[in-house]
């Protein structure tokens, strides 16, 4: 069979779903390019023989989904950086280049009076050392640590 538009013979052809009472039909290849060049939603082809934009599509080959799939643009987002070797990435660095603040969990004194003997304190404490720069916690009845 004849194409309409490109006046090719062949056996693969693309009926139009365009509700005329004699099929129109155009080859696939041309089927797939007036796909691509329709810009109405959906992608729905106007029949080249009656004028009349099909109301639903017909039965489509593989070969024109691909297609009508290809020509689709993807969405406008930046490239995203290559991600470094062994799963590393920028923000895990960031993560690993943090040091957390000293803990406020309640921990032994720390004052080495206890190593000692001389601080007998049954609790754990969350208080620190007196001394500005120091992170050792202390309990209350030694309020700094044994290194100042």
């Amino acid at each position: 069979m004849n194409c309409p538009i490109c006046y090719e013979d062949t056996d693969d052809m693309y009926t139009i779903a365009c509700g005329a009472n004699t099929p129109h039909q155009i080859c696939n290849s041309c089927e797939i390019s007036m796909r691509c060049a329709a810009t109405n939603h959906g992608r729905f082809i106007k029949c080249p023989l009656c004028r009349t934009v099909e109301p639903v599509q017909g039965i489509r080959t593989i070969q024109s989904f691909q297609a009508e799939f290809d020509a689709e643009e993807p969405p406008a987002t930046p490239p995203r950086p290559p991600a470094p070797a062994y799963g590393w990435s920028p923000y895990t660095a960031r993560l690993m280049a943090y040091t957390a603040p000293p803990s406020y969990e309640p921990q032994w004194c720390q004052s080495g009076l206890r190593d000692i003997g001389l601080c007998d304190t049954k609790g754990k404490t969350k208080r620190f050392c007196s001394i500005p720069a120091c992170a050792k916690k202390v309990c209350r009845k030694c309020t700094q640590c044994i290194t100042h």
